[in-house]
């Protein structure tokens, strides 16, 4: 008795191949540098001649002007998802001042306790609560 291996051999029959099994070129794409940065406090220390000049790009006006003057009309729906937005980060910011508030406080009342745990600390060690290491 042959084996299916021996039998596909002896005829030269490859096995059939998945497509799934098959190895593929992995396509990547092309890596674009990142532009070149240099710090500002490197530039303040560099001769003027080796400053980097930077091309200001012409800024088109025409569209800020038109984008601010058009009129939005929003649907119902989306006038109130607006509305409910607003109201939630106004109650936010609400929240995180009073936090604020509430944190500087106790950091206030932190630094006086260790003001006067240091005072009194300065004290104990002024007046010599320590017992002298020669008693004559």
């Amino acid at each position: 008795m042959r084996t299916v291996g021996k039998m596909r051999h002896n005829l030269r029959i490859k096995p059939e191949q998945k497509e799934d099994s098959l190895y593929k070129r992995t396509e990547r794409e092309e890596l674009e540098p990142a532009p070149l940065v240099v710090p500002s406090k490197l530039q303040q220390s560099l001769q003027f001649n080796l400053k980097p000049t930077f091309e200001e790009k012409p800024k088109e006006k025409k569209e800020c002007v038109i984008a601010r003057n058009t009129a939005l009309i929003l649907e119902p729906e989306e006038a109130k998802r607006k509305r409910m937005m607003h109201m939630l980060r106004v109650i936010n910011k609400d929240i995180v001042k009073k936090s604020e508030a509430a944190h500087e406080k106790y950091l206030a009342e932190k630094a006086k306790e260790e003001a006067g745990k240091a005072r009194k600390e300065h004290q104990s060690s002024k007046e010599g609560d320590f017992p002298h290491p020669n008693p004559t």
